[in-house]
């Protein structure tokens, strides 16, 4: 076995390209975790308990859901609005006693794919260091942002010591290697050891070393720039595609990078409903009430463009018009509309 916090050499790639990005880490500040997924189970474990709650952002990755599920703890949603949480929400819910933490995705986020100003974040933090509660900066995409220019992290806006950053290599290089790191400062990366050390007593070293000299060599940012132009070129196709495509009313997101874009669909049609009939069609996407902490009906849904081609996805915004006119055609509920986009 090696030690709970992983190999020292990746760790060192890692604290170094954190630091480029404005973190101030080092190889002691992080742990390298089974990707992102077990950097957000460690945290939750350690700043909540059974019968606690956790903000999370309406709509949210809804594998966090799962995860407080599996651990007894209930959601305190936050809406997003304008492609940013609620921050008066966010500031009442902190002040709860029962709410421990807040959980959120500022870049690239998922499945919105929108990113926050850097205002905006400033004052994120200024809430939570009024209410003296900890946050979970998923930042799980930071490595595809194929456009635009970037925005300082939270952790490193962090003057407190408040968040805790997980990073995560599932979608940048591929989600078999399942490797990732969790940040943090002071006495919260000793609590993040002890449960690492009594989850898996470490990870997989030598797939670790392997990274660190793949990292080191270059040969990853040199993928990392092949991945970037080919992300751009299917976000632009399927912006194309929706625009001269979708029926008037439709709305979207126009993300500067990761995998995701979100659509909203007018006439209130429900989208997990809908899905039955766009995968007869050929047509796969995530219905929105996935991400939501009651998994109410949505109108919203969530496109991919992290395996389907530029004329694959043409096609499948083409036969997704198609379903969603017929289906207003035929009449649906009102009431579902997100307002988020």
């Amino acid at each position: 076995y090696g030690g709970a916090q992983g190999h020292a050499g990746l760790r060192g790639a890692l604290a170094a390209r954190l630091c480029a990005t404005g973190v101030k880490a080092t190889p002691d500040s992080l742990a390298v975790t089974q990707g992102a997924s077990e950097g957000i189970a460690l945290a939750l474990r350690l700043f909540a308990e059974p019968g606690d709650s956790v903000a999370v952002e309406e709509p949210t990755y809804h594998n966090v859901h799962a995860a407080l599920v599996a651990l007894g703890v209930r959601a305190a949603p936050i809406p997003i609005r304008d492609g940013a949480p609620d921050l008066g929400a966010l500031e009442q819910a902190l002040a709860r006693p029962d709410v421990k933490l807040f959980y959120t995705m500022p870049t690239f986020h998922n499945p919105l794919g929108t990113s926050t100003s850097l205002s905006h974040r400033r004052a994120l933090l200024g809430v939570a260091a009024s209410a003296g509660k900890p946050v979970v900066e998923d930042a799980y995409e930071m490595d595809l942002r194929y456009t635009g220019k970037p925005i300082l992290p939270l952790a490193a806006l962090d003057e407190r010591g408040l968040v805790v950053q997980l990073f995560s290599f599932s979608k940048s290089l591929f989600p078999g290697a399942r490797i990732g790191c969790i940040t943090a400062r002071g006495r919260t990366v000793d609590g993040i050891l002890a449960l690492k050390q009594a989850t898996d007593l470490g990870g997989a070293l030598v797939l670790q070393a392997a990274l660190a000299d793949f990292v080191e060599s270059g040969a990853y940012d040199r993928h990392l720039a092949r991945v970037r132009r080919t992300l751009l070129r299917r976000r632009d196709a399927l912006l194309e595609a929706l625009a001269a495509e979708m029926p008037e009313g439709t709305t979207w997101t126009t993300p500067e990078g990761g995998h995701q874009i979100w659509v909203e669909l007018p006439g209130g049609i429900d989208t997990a409903d809908l899905l039955v009939d766009a995968v007869r069609a050929g047509v796969m996407f995530a219905p929105g009430f996935q991400f939501r902490h009651d998994r109410r009906p949505s109108s919203g849904l969530r496109l991919s463009i992290a395996l389907a081609k530029e004329e694959e996805i043409r096609l499948g915004v083409r036969r997704l018009a198609e379903v969603v006119r017929e289906r207003l055609r035929s009449g649906a509920a009102p009431g579902l509309d997100e307002g988020i986009v």
